[in-house]
């Protein structure tokens, strides 16, 4: 529960885990029993099972990156604002309106 706690903390964790239902559901994939499902019985390489497991939880338990946000020069609007970074509209200075 310390790795879902810290990754909450960090704010990894995605916003519709509650931390004990994350850390059930990492628990429940890491267990022993899947290992030797996939790999014993599935002859599933040690390394494949690494890397289908860490993506499978990656994709459950991570909140997505956020998107990069583009940079802003102070003579430049902002994108999708229609003002510039003081707050003030593109004619003249004059404030924005409506």
């Amino acid at each position: 529960m310390q790795l879902v706690r810290r990754l909450r903390r960090d704010g990894c964790l995605a916003r519709h885990w509650d931390i004990p239902s994350a850390a059930r559901c990492l628990w429940a994939v890491t267990s022993q029993r899947v290992w030797s499902d996939l790999v014993e019985d599935q002859g599933w390489s040690t390394a494949r099972y690494r890397r289908h497991l860490t993506a499978l939880l990656e994709a459950a338990l991570l909140a997505p990156e956020p998107e990069p946000q583009p940079a802003m020069d102070a003579d430049r609007t902002a994108p999708g604002t229609g003002t510039g970074e003081d707050g003030l509209g593109e004619a003249g200075g004059e404030a924005p309106t409506g």
